[in-house]
């Protein structure tokens, strides 16, 4: 069991501007895919950068808790930093690191028992293993990322993750997050209510004009402009 709640969380970015969240709550559970979709500017990525500990909410708070819990923990306890990873676009890391250097780097951070070669020859950067960060296109260093942080987190924050991604890592990449949603809890940002049309094919919106109105369904709207619901395939 995996858990990430949201409780009472109010956040702004400045103390004047009106609220991007007030009062929110909300639970996501898992081991399981989450997406939260919406238009720029609904607040994805802030949320997203809330749950993962990333931003404090002015008011409430953010808590986990896994089979072996006790009792829920805040998400800037030491423990969750360790078990999370949070990804966005453009992430900023020294431009003069090789992949390998980047690589080692994280499994260090993470302290995870992994084989660096794995992530490598899984996304097809085994040749490049050496090469510096700024001489790799942006789809090779998101799938790089992305590919590490599926491997060594089990609460993983990834926002648009499809962005640098050609149609061909877009449809591998939603294959390895319905695979590592089996044990981890996956929560994905997208602009679209669409993500990569899997086979067979689904419908988010659909199912969210079906089940929207359901009170019983894990599905929340914020501004009525933001959504969140689990991946119907598993």
């Amino acid at each position: 069991m995996l858990r990430l709640s949201a409780n009472q969380i109010s956040f702004s970015y400045e103390r004047t501007a009106p609220p991007i969240f007030q009062n929110l709550t909300f639970h996501w559970e898992g081991p399981r895919l989450w997406w939260i979709v919406g238009p720029n500017g609904s607040g994805k990525t802030t949320l997203l950068q809330i749950l993962s500990g990333y931003l404090t909410p002015q008011k409430g708070k953010v808590v986990f808790q896994d089979s072996t819990s006790r009792a829920p923990q805040p998400v800037t306890h030491f423990s969750f930093r360790q078990r999370a990873f949070f990804i966005a676009p453009n992430m900023f890391f020294p431009e003069f690191w090789t992949l390998n250097h980047l690589l080692h780097w994280l499994i260090k951070l993470k302290n995870k028992p992994i084989q660096p070669h794995e992530i490598l020859e899984e996304t097809e950067l085994t040749p490049y293993a050496h090469q510096p960060l700024h001489a790799l296109s942006q789809g090779m260093r998101a799938r790089f990322l992305i590919w590490s942080a599926l491997a060594l987190a089990d609460f993983i924050f990834l926002d648009e993750p499809f962005a640098f991604l050609d149609e061909h890592w877009q449809q591998r990449l939603y294959a390895k997050l319905r695979q590592a949603s089996t044990t981890r809890l996956i929560l994905c940002t997208q602009p679209r209510q669409t993500p990569p049309e899997p086979t067979p094919p689904i419908s988010p919106t659909k199912y969210l004009t079906n089940h929207s109105a359901n009170p019983g369904r894990s599905v929340f709207t914020l501004h009525h402009q933001l959504w969140t619901y689990p991946d119907t395939l598993r």
